[in-house]
């Protein structure tokens, strides 16, 4: 019989830390590696937080955006275009024009932007739906309007009723969705932090409502961080934004360009690779989530695995299919993460993580007790407990038994010890 009790506070402690990386190759598009990048954090997001299976280091390998008075002054350009297609009722033209300058605007969210071009682009984009008899869509986008400018909204004085009532029906609908926090750091180097185009301090703890969207972009050391979000009902998730060190974008760099020299791809990736170990050990992540992109006859797909540094992928890819714009499916993505989610809470991977994490750390300084004690037979050999064959070999009931803790350590209930492990081993 094995009984393992472990406080929520220590599982916090011991909860993994994972990034995730596209892999560079001369074969993949870079825009492609951009929006397969994008996406992969994004699914990530979604399962990090202090209950949930991992903490999300966000990080982007170094990329060039246009900058943001580029992007504003195209979308400003267009904004006028769009209105004026409006105004001639030219209702099909203004929502395409609107709905392009809404996707770059996505593709490279701005940390600088004037909320009243966005809050018009979405409010005239809007009214173009609404006057075509799309109600749903313009209530969609008039939430859009409210988070970047509520003084946007119509005037009742001068704007058609229809448009106020529809203003309202939006706000009223997105009041009755759950209220959600994240909370977002930066570190361990040095960054700023801008959500919806607006300066926010860090570690900051942003508020919004189920299903809203949220435009995060960081300057931090070494360049750019930027990605779309959504607010999620349920546990609380979590963003650290990685800032490296002075030296370490470099570093980062060597190491992309020996992957993409040496074309690594996930079927050579069975064993450790030097790499990915040494990325992982700039991020200080316990694990990366990797994801190649190869083509198939039947299209391009995304190759997807887990890797812990110092041993290799924990299994066998997952094979995601993109679209012809490079987006993995939604559907099989999230299915893919959440076998991901499983085996990371395998005892076989937690074990590894444990014992990469207790190789790394420096040895104890022995107190005058243990240096007392005589020497055993075994040389350096770890006691049993510790090695690998032992996890694995001991099948259902020790795995049974480090899930269930992992459970009760997630969940916060019950009344064990606080702060200890306490691990007992009964005969049957």
């Amino acid at each position: 019989m094995v009984l393992v009790w472990m406080s929520p506070a220590l599982f916090a402690e011991e909860q993994p830390r994972v990034a995730v990386l596209t892999l560079p190759s001369a074969t993949v598009v870079p825009g492609d590696l951009l929006v397969t990048q994008d996406a992969l954090i994004t699914q990530a997001y979604s399962h990090s937080g202090p209950v949930l299976p991992w903490q999300l280091i966000a990080f982007s390998p170094p990329r060039r955006f246009r900058t943001d008075s580029e992007v504003m002054n195209e979308v400003g350009r267009m904004v006028e275009e769009g209105k004026q297609a409006y105004r001639y009722l030219k209702l099909p033209d203004a929502q395409m024009i609107f709905r392009v300058a809404a996707g770059m605007l996505q593709r490279t969210p701005p940390a600088r932007c004037d909320p009243k071009v966005i809050a018009d682009l979405y409010f005239y984009w809007a009214r173009a739906a609404l006057d075509s008899g799309d109600d749903t869509t313009a209530q969609k986008l008039l939430v859009q309007v409210n988070r970047f400018d509520p003084k946007a909204g119509p005037d009742p004085a001068i704007m058609p009723p229809n448009l106020v009532a529809t203003y309202d029906i939006a706000l009223d609908g997105l009041g009755k969705q759950a209220a959600v926090r994240v909370p977002v750091e930066i570190g361990p180097g040095r960054g700023s932090l801008v959500v919806d185009c607006a300066n926010k301090t860090t570690p900051a703890t942003l508020e919004g409502r189920a299903g809203e969207e949220f435009w995060l972009a960081a300057q931090i050391e070494g360049g750019t961080f930027r990605g779309r979000f959504t607010f999620h009902d349920g546990p609380r998730r979590k963003i650290v934004v990685f800032s490296g060190r002075p030296g370490d974008d470099a570093r980062i760099g060597d190491h992309m360009g020996a992957i993409q020299k040496a074309n690594v791809t996930l079927s050579i990736l069975k064993t450790k690779n030097a790499d990915l170990d040494g990325l992982a050990s700039i991020l200080d992540v316990d694990v990366l989530l990797l994801g190649g992109i190869l083509t198939t006859t039947e299209g391009k797909a995304l190759y997807l695995a887990s890797y812990v540094p110092g041993y290799g992928t924990t299994a066998d890819p997952f094979v995601v299919p993109l679209s012809t714009d490079g987006t993995p499916d939604p559907d099989r993505l999230a299915a893919a993460f959440a076998e991901m989610v499983k085996m990371l809470k395998s005892p076989t991977l937690l074990s590894a993580v444990a014992e990469k994490k207790k190789r790394d750390q420096p040895p104890p300084i022995e107190d005058s007790v243990a240096s007392l004690r005589e020497p055993d037979d075994h040389g350096d050999s770890p006691p049993f407990y510790q090695t690998w064959w032992f996890w694995t070999a001991t099948g259902a009931v020790v795995a049974g038994a480090v899930v269930t803790a992992v459970l009760l350590g997630a969940s916060g209930g019950g009344d064990g010890p606080s702060g200890n492990v306490i691990l007992s081993i009964n005969p049957p």
